[in-house]
């Protein structure tokens, strides 16, 4: 009689615990408490008044998990309790808890994400602060912080070039945007920065290398043509401009801005 009566107990003080914790509204530990009391129900012989107890208890928290605002998109279709269906029940538990404590982490990662961003760019903004204040001491103090928080990646690298340009510090930029790129060669964001660094000290020469080498990495496209184009009108070099907009257009005809500055340099070329 003792022997009938461990499973039936220990059933039942798992079901209790999981409807004690459903009220606290701490719905996971709920859940998998009375995951636990399922598996052990399918595996026990309850029969007569205990199997009638526990089939209330379980329908009484399945009413209780129907009815948490929190997990109703997690409820598979249907969701209730029948009689001789808990392994059912149970897959169905199983699945809800995994899906949102899945969700839960991904959450966590993109709040871990977004405070990391959020502290890069404060750091990076103190950095501004220091170089728009030519305080040497300070921007050297904030960019060791950066470096020593974040490895120095390209990313970040090209991050503290971009502080540098928005300084007029165009050497610096260079300096940065260089160093981004060696760590990696196909960070756009350092391609960027460097060439507009070279067109503000009118490096044209090293602008130009730097739109040719970012043909051979990227491959040819209209975007890069069309930005070699404008570096060519801004040098003088209208012949050279009209054979680089003519490439953006054979890459893509139908753009209405390659066509437009390709009508510019016509006038400026018929002007000549």
């Amino acid at each position: 009689m003792v022997l009938q009566q461990r499973p039936f107990l220990h059933i039942k003080g798992l079901l209790g615990r999981a409807k004690s914790q459903l009220n606290k509204k701490d719905t996971i530990k709920g859940i998998l408490s009375m995951c636990e009391a399922l598996k052990l129900f399918l595996n026990s012989k309850l029969i007569g008044q205990e199997r009638i107890e526990v089939d209330y208890l379980i329908a009484e928290l399945v009413q209780i998990i129907s009815t948490i605002p929190e997990i109703r998109e997690y409820l598979p279709e249907g969701f209730k309790y029948v009689k001789g269906e808990e392994k059912r029940l149970l897959q169905d538990l199983v699945k809800m808890v995994k899906n949102i404590l899945k969700e839960m982490e991904e959450g966590e990662e993109l709040k871990a994400r977004k405070e990391e961003e959020e502290k890069k760019k404060r750091l990076l903004d103190m950095l501004q602060r220091y170089l728009l204040n030519k305080d040497a001491m300070g921007s050297a103090n904030a960019i060791n912080k950066i470096l020593k928080e974040y490895g120095g990646s390209a990313e970040v690298l090209a991050d503290v070039a971009e502080r540098f340009y928005q300084a007029k510090d165009y050497e610096q930029t260079i300096r940065f945007c260089k160093e981004s790129l060696k760590k990696d060669p196909r960070n756009m964001q350092a391609f960027r920065i460097l060439i507009n660094a070279y067109r503000n000290l009118g490096r044209y020469e090293d602008a130009e290398r730097c739109y040719k080498k970012t043909l051979k990495v990227f491959g040819e496209h209209g975007n890069i043509y069309f930005n070699l184009a404008k570096l060519y009108k801004e040098w003088g070099k209208i012949k050279e401009a009209k054979a680089s907009i003519s490439k953006a257009l054979k890459l893509e005809p139908s753009n209405s801005l390659y066509q437009k500055f390709a009508q510019e340099i016509i006038s400026v070329s018929n002007k000549g």
